[in-house]
């Protein structure tokens, strides 16, 4: 082997070695910059789930606290903070509370207003029956008109006057009970008709009355008539 030869097969063996040391330079440069870039990323990761734990458990709370309103568990603590829930959750009960209110607001079916009027027109008839004239001028209104057969007694004062001679005698001359009640849709305004019957129960007419409710929730009544039926007498039942 010549020195060319020699030279030159020392320098490859070189040249391969610096080589070999380039790649494992390289390699080990790669290996620590994924090192790093695994080490610097591993906090904001952790930072994420940390988040995206909180964001879930939070989800959950809400989800949960409107139930534990209502089934009546201990509500959250002084102190703690207001969340969306909490904001529902008291929207929802003034909600519920409103629409309650609202239903005891609205007013009694006709049914339940008609029955009011029949209560009153029955107790109206038997004050006049026990002979109590203090109760039974109580049911006027003060704007009351009674139609006679003769003349129409116009305002309280008069119908008191005119129906005054009737408690006099110490028996009723006669007695009256509803048969038919009618209201108006406002349940504000009542009708009520029926028999008229003597001392000894025999039908001698049918009467009519107006009633108007009050602000307190009594019945006054504000007219009342009738008409005489000659031709057809039957005892009360």
């Amino acid at each position: 082997m010549n020195c060319r030869a020699f030279v030159s097969n020392a320098n490859a063996r070189r040249f391969t070695e610096r080589s070999r040391g380039d790649a494992s330079d390289i390699d080990g440069q790669l290996v620590r910059a994924s090192e790093r870039e695994r080490t610097s990323q591993t906090p904001y990761r952790n930072c994420f789930i940390i988040v995206d734990r909180n964001r879930f458990d939070q989800h959950l709370r809400m989800k949960r606290l409107p139930l534990v309103s209502t089934l009546g568990r201990p509500a959250p603590s002084i102190g703690s903070p207001v969340t969306p829930a909490m904001l529902n959750c008291s929207s929802s009960r003034r909600r519920n509370l409103c629409l309650l209110l609202l239903v005891l607001a609205l007013p009694a079916s006709a049914a339940d207003r008609a029955e009011e009027v029949r209560a009153t027109e029955i107790a109206f008839a038997k004050a006049f029956a026990d002979r109590d004239a203090k109760k039974f001028f109580l049911y006027l209104a003060d704007d009351a008109q009674f139609l006679g057969r003769r003349n129409t007694m116009r305002g309280k004062q008069e119908v008191i006057a005119g129906w005054s001679e009737f408690f006099k005698p110490a028996v009723a001359p006669f007695r009256w009970q509803p048969e038919r009640v009618v209201t108006n849709a406002a349940g504000d305004l009542g009708f009520s008709s029926g028999p008229v019957f003597d001392e000894a129960g025999v039908q001698i007419g049918t009467f009519t009355s107006t009633w108007v409710r009050q602000p307190d929730g009594s019945w006054k009544i504000l007219f009342d008539g009738g008409s005489a039926c000659p031709t057809t007498k039957q005892p009360a039942q």
